[in-house]
């Protein structure tokens, strides 16, 4: 099964978290109490969970899938609707989410303040910026802000290739937190680093600028990701909860001139009329990469290619996946169909394909001088046979 991964290009990090479930499957959560429903005050009643429209649920399981159910009522507001309130606690804010009856959310507060619904073209240039970099296939799912502009914060849920992840900034579109059901992400301020860090970085990058650091919880296990420029170089820096140096990735931005000549042939052959977004050179452990990102025919692609440029990977935002294989990763029933229906074959390429959620294998090789399209499943049971 494909790995469904984050991709942050400026970090190079994924965003994370814990789950929890409800016994009939339609909600991730827990209840804190579990009461029958009960006549509170004259037209008003409170909801067990399982009481809750399914849109509701469905909302909530989606916009907040590390949440925990607290309790629910249904009432008539001031404008003489029946409506819903329910409340939860994810970690240690509580939110009230108001929905009508069909569950559309009316409102909400978080901690006590009214969160207001934010338009994606008014948006913090700020934090249109950190989404590209950060999130360059994400779909912005909500925007919410503080009612309240002296202590504004922003809230914005997206989808990153099916991950919800929550992502809060400042008044002024400083990145503060993303948070998600794999793992939680903190920014952290240059002087909040740990002296161990600031001593690596001032003992091997003579002129460097922190971009960013965060603190990485997954699995009760801390990292600490920083960012930094030297020059015309960036590195992505990872660090154990002590502060000891585990992984660094050099990588340089590319112009369009820049890229290497494999690179321009492949995205002009598979994606002619393609807008170039950003391409990077990376550099782990002396394997060089190519990371280019790319919109075309309204969708957001990142194509990675190795050190000659040769295509290794690509994903779009509309959730089409393309992975290269080695003859060694194929499942065995895939080289053994091979080997028996097309003795002294020649592989040409292998490659796993994830559209509209399904997964399978194509091989192209060639067979007394006849080429075949090869589609298996994950397992290595053949789907189809073609000559092309």
């Amino acid at each position: 099964m494909l790995k469904q991964t984050t991709i942050l290009l400026g970090i190079g990090m994924a965003a994370l978290a814990f789950t929890s479930c409800e016994k009939d499957g339609i909600l991730e959560s827990a209840t804190i109490e579990n009461r029958d429903a009960a006549i509170t005050t004259e037209g008003e009643s409170l909801l067990k969970l399982s009481e809750l429209p399914l849109a509701v649920k469905a909302h909530l399981s989606t916009n907040f899938p590390k949440h925990v159910f607290v309790e629910a009522k249904k009432y008539v507001n001031l404008a003489g609707k029946v409506a819903i309130d329910a409340k939860i606690k994810v970690g240690t804010s509580l939110y009230i989410c108001k929905y009508d009856l069909v569950g559309n959310l009316l409102e909400l507060i978080k901690d006590s303040k009214v969160l207001v619904a934010v338009k994606e073209t008014d948006l913090l240039p700020a934090i249109k910026s950190h989404l590209k970099v950060a999130y360059p296939l994400c779909k912005i799912v909500s925007i919410h802000k503080d009612a309240d502009p002296a202590n504004g914060f922003y809230e914005l849920r997206i989808d990153v290739l099916g991950l919800m992840v929550t992502v809060n900034y400042d008044k002024d579109g400083k990145f503060l937190l993303a948070d998600s059901i794999e793992s939680l992400l903190v920014s952290l301020k240059e002087n909040e680093l740990l002296p161990a860090i600031t001593s690596h970085l001032k003992l091997k990058y003579s002129g460097y600028v922190v971009l960013s650091s965060v603190k990485c919880v997954k699995n009760n296990l801390v990292e600490h990701l920083v960012n930094i420029k030297v020059g015309s170089k960036f590195y992505d820096l990872k660090f154990n909860a002590l502060g000891l140096i585990t992984n660094t990735v050099e990588h340089t931005v590319l112009s369009a001139n820049s890229l290497l000549a494999n690179i321009k042939a492949h995205l002009n052959l598979y994606h002619k009329g393609y807008v170039l977004v950003e391409a990077k050179k990376y550099v782990i452990n002396n394997v060089v990469s190519h990371v280019v990102a790319i919109k075309h025919a309204g969708i957001d692609y990142l194509v990675t290619f190795d050190g000659l440029g040769i295509f290794t990977k690509l994903a779009g935002s509309n959730g089409y996946v393309e992975l290269m294989l080695k003859v060694t990763e194929l499942p065995l029933a895939c080289t053994a169909y091979m080997v028996k229906n097309h003795l002294g074959y020649a592989l040409i390429s292998a490659k796993k394909i994830v559209a509209g959620g399904v997964s399978k294998i194509v091989c192209v090789i060639l067979s007394k001088g006849v080429k075949y399209e090869l589609s298996f499943d994950l397992s290595g049971k053949l789907l189809l046979s073609k000559k092309i």
